[in-house]
């Protein structure tokens, strides 16, 4: 049985898809990213012991560790920041909602998830180290919502869920998460936006690993807040 914390990521994915569906070129709407970004901020305050202590930015732009002399002022868009008032420990959250054509880009997917570590927690030809040493204690978060079968152009597709080992993506920071929520849907019907709506069920495949990666999360943000 799923908790209040797993439903809570289905209506994220539910919410958005349906503004997707109810108005045109709903996907790249930023009213979209609002309601997805409304939902997750309130997914993140369940997690947190005090929530009251926190405050909350969406769409904040931080620096980039991909600055040089060039371009000394980069920065990165980040979806969501948590910010601790009393000890300025901070969470980044970085959103993807999947509605279709997934398995033919899962391996740049992937790849912007290692990308995107590397712009907050590597190393800056402008910067040095110091970008790197002033988030060591931060967070970062990847939740990515995305269907058990997607739309295509031709139809429906079970997905090849892909993405970096966190090993892999815990040598920038050990403080590195991945929470997926695959929402359970009807093969048959998931043809396009419109059906796949109809077709959700309200599960979560695979729920004790999604259960597990936010327990985790849960842990480490106390954690840092004792540092």
């Amino acid at each position: 049985m799923q908790n209040k914390k797993e439903t809570s990521l289905f209506e994220a994915y539910k919410k958005t898809l349906e503004y997707s569906v109810d108005n045109k070129n709903g996907c790249r709407s930023s009213k979209r990213t609002d309601i997805l970004n409304e939902h997750l901020i309130g997914f993140i305050s369940r997690l947190l012991s005090n929530p009251d202590e926190w405050t909350t930015s969406v769409e904040e732009k931080i620096a980039c560790t991909r600055a040089n002399h060039e371009e000394p002022n980069k920065q990165f868009t980040i979806d969501i920041i948590f910010e601790h008032l009393n000890t300025k420990r901070k969470i980044y959250i970085l959103l993807k909602s999947i509605e279709s054509s997934y398995n033919k880009n899962r391996q740049n997917f992937a790849n912007t998830t290692i990308g995107e570590v590397e712009r907050i927690h590597g190393y800056s030809e402008f910067h040095g180290a110091k970008l790197k040493k002033e988030r060591e204690n931060d967070v970062t978060v990847f939740l990515t919502l995305i269907p058990q079968y997607c739309p295509t152009p031709s139809g429906a597709e079970t997905i090849k869920y892909s993405t970096p080992a966190n090993n892999n993506l815990r040598i920038f920071n050990p403080n590195i998460h991945q929470i997926s929520a695959i929402m359970s849907c009807d093969e048959k019907s998931a043809t396009t936006k419109q059906n796949l709506l109809t077709s959700l069920d309200g599960n979560i495949l695979h729920p004790l690993k999604t259960r597990k990666d936010i327990e985790s999360l849960e842990r480490n943000i106390e954690r840092i807040l004792s540092i």
